[in-house]
């Protein structure tokens, strides 16, 4: 399982999640908005001097639907060379290490599972 991070300018997301559609991947997803911050392609901090905000598309799925979802963002980077959209990609713990986790935190902060 990996976890899947797509950051791009607000205005993009309609034409990013048909890329990813397009290409049978990313279908089951979660979306941030009003995400702020400088990057590489300039700021995007929802004021009066930096009105843009981007959104962050949040995907857990296998790795080769990782490898798809990378090469659609790559393909809509080419089609969009002026947005900076940005693409991470890192494994996630599998489920009976998350439960083991949860379980060690649970009892040392003394709440009941």
């Amino acid at each position: 399982m990996h976890r899947v991070e797509i950051i791009a300018n607000r205005s993009m997301e309609e034409d990013l999640l048909e890329t990813l559609h397009a290409q049978e991947v990313a279908m089951h997803y979660s979306l941030l908005y009003g995400v702020r911050g400088v990057g590489e392609s300039g700021a995007r901090l929802g004021s009066s001097v930096w009105p843009e905000e981007n959104c962050i598309l949040i995907i857990y799925c296998d790795v080769q639907e990782a490898r798809r979802i990378q090469q659609a963002v790559h393909a809509f980077r080419q089609r969009n060379p002026q947005e900076g959209v940005a693409f991470f990609c890192v494994p996630s713990l599998p489920a009976t290490q998350r439960k083991a986790l949860r379980t060690r935190t649970s009892k040392k902060s003394g709440s009941k599972d």
